[in-house]
């Protein structure tokens, strides 16, 4: 299979040359993209380009944000695609979710233009089964892998309806829905590090993984994927492992190169590496409050954003400023912007552990493909994603190891020159010095040998209590028998001398 990869930095123009091709070249195209609020913006420049010459072309957005339409948005991807089948050129646009929830065969005979590496691709996370388990075992089968593996496939139970939200029990519910959300879909593999559900029982947490690759739409006509980092994602890695040489990447370099260096500035208020468990607790947070009594006397005025979890810290602090969500690859709507604020962290968490496992990779491998790369795809959303930006540009990061890797970035990148980049202490927030406590102890990967041991271990630790309650329960019967004469001993009974004159 051939994957096309457009590889370039933000605002290279990597996008604008997939959709400048497909505005060109008749066809039947899908393109799936981050957000909904994209793919509107794609379908308006497409609908301003496309050749009207030799037919008459179809510009269709599909996605959770339309309103009045009675099916869901996975059969209303179905119905345009066949609807669709015979046109000479036609452009359906559709949402990363709504790609990966559909079943991959509808693409075939379609051209798949893919913008950045789909957000749930690969999902790893782990959660507590210990009661929710009755609800899975009721809605999907374990089909183990075999081969000595704890790993085995969930799979929906044939007529069996999907569980319910009110299926989710307890605090874990947000966790325990990605996870039935994820097997309830027919067309993707999820995998979970247990061979029997009734297992959950003695165990704290169970893990589980899912990885789309390009070849689960083999069947597509042409692939097309965007992306500045795609060489450097868990999918290419995971498109490797699993699949070899049947996937050949092209790699594709957009034809805009950046002719200007701009002057830019990182800012950064701490020394301590951020973590949202830091954060949480009372020391962490008030270095958010610092952060933002600082920004709020300085009139920031840029676009900035957070985890969610830190966010009601600096709602309502910069009213000249745009708030938006910290995801925001490929859109334009920031570009105007000359400054930014991104407090952020993404660090590998124990939820990973499964995928670090399948693709033998290391803890700090997941904070250079996922926290590095949601700070880079945020600070170019700004003026920098235009090439001919040649002004002053400020960003404001957390720590210091955040801003000196960003500033590795744009040297090497060539967004701009090292001479052109400063990165620069704020010590007027007060919290520079803050210490935050080393953690008590590192999160190691458990390896699907290691969890089948401590799953034997928690089965023969049930087995030897239950031989010891039943030995007690002996005991005391034996007691009892002995103090009313009833108790027999073990073994046969001796024979009774019968006498002579009685067998005769």
């Amino acid at each position: 299979m051939l994957c096309k990869i457009y590889n370039g930095t933000p605002g290279s123009g990597k996008t604008l040359s997939v959709l400048n091709d497909v505005a060109g070249t008749p066809g039947r195209y899908v393109i799936a993209v981050p957000r909904k609020e994209l793919a509107e913006e794609f379908a308006s420049y497409l609908r301003e380009r496309l050749d009207t010459t030799f037919s008459s072309p179809v510009v269709k957005t599909i996605h959770s944000g339309q309103t009045g339409f009675r099916e869901g948005v996975g059969r209303r991807i179905e119905e345009a695609l066949r609807e669709q089948g015979e046109c000479i050129h036609c452009v359906v646009l559709i949402t990363h979710e709504g790609f990966l929830g559909v079943d991959p065969l509808i693409f075939e005979g379609w051209h798949l233009r893919i913008d950045e590496v789909p957000d749930g691709a690969v999902i790893s996370d782990a959660v507590n089964a210990k009661t929710s388990y009755v609800t899975l075992e009721k809605h999907f089968a374990l089909e183990p892998l075999g081969q000595g593996l704890v790993w085995s496939r969930v799979v929906p139970l044939p007529g069996v309806e999907p569980p319910s939200r009110s299926a989710y029990l307890g605090d874990a519910a947000d966790k325990l829905a990605q996870l039935f959300k994820l097997a309830s879909n027919p067309h993707r593999v999820v995998l979970i590090d247990l061979a029997d559900w009734q297992d959950a029982r003695l165990r704290r947490q169970v893990r589980y993984w899912s990885i789309w690759t390009p070849m689960d739409v083999s069947v597509c006509a042409s692939m097309v994927i965007t992306g500045a980092s795609f060489f450097n994602s868990l999918i290419f890695h995971a498109c490797q492992k699993f699949h070899g040489d049947k996937i050949v990447f092209e790699r594709i370099t957009p034809p805009i190169n950046r002719r200007v260096n701009p002057s830019i500035t990182i800012h950064y208020f701490t020394r301590h590496r951020a973590t949202t468990e830091w954060w949480n607790g009372d020391e962490g947070s008030l270095c958010h409050v610092r952060i933002s009594q600082y920004l709020e006397r300085s009139g920031f005025s840029g676009f900035w954003s957070c985890n969610a979890s830190e966010r009601k810290v600096f709602l309502h602090r910069f009213p000249d400023a745009t708030m938006c969500s910290p995801k925001q690859a490929g859109t334009n709507s920031l570009r105007h912007h000359t400054s930014c604020m991104f407090v952020y962290s993404n660090k590998a968490q124990a939820a990973d552990s499964a995928i670090l496992e399948v693709l033998d990779l290391k803890r700090d491998y997941i904070e250079e493909v996922r926290e590095e790369e949601d700070i880079i795809q945020f600070v170019m959303r700004g003026a920098t994603r235009d090439p001919s930006f040649d002004g002053s540009y400020d960003v404001y990061l957390y720590s210091q190891d955040q801003a000196e890797a960003l500033a590795s970035y744009l040297v090497r990148e060539g967004i701009t020159v090292e001479e052109r980049v400063k990165v620069l202490a704020v010590p007027q927030a007060g919290i520079m010095d803050v210490a935050r406590p080393e953690p008590k102890g590192r999160y190691v990967t458990v390896t699907s040998a290691e969890v089948a041991s401590t799953v034997r271990e928690s089965k023969e630790l049930k087995l030897t209590k239950d031989r010891e309650r039943k030995r007690r329960q002996r005991n005391a019967i034996k007691a009892e028998q002995k103090a009313d004469g009833s108790y027999r001993g073990r073994g046969r009974p001796r024979k009774t001398e019968v006498a002579p004159h009685l067998t005769s």
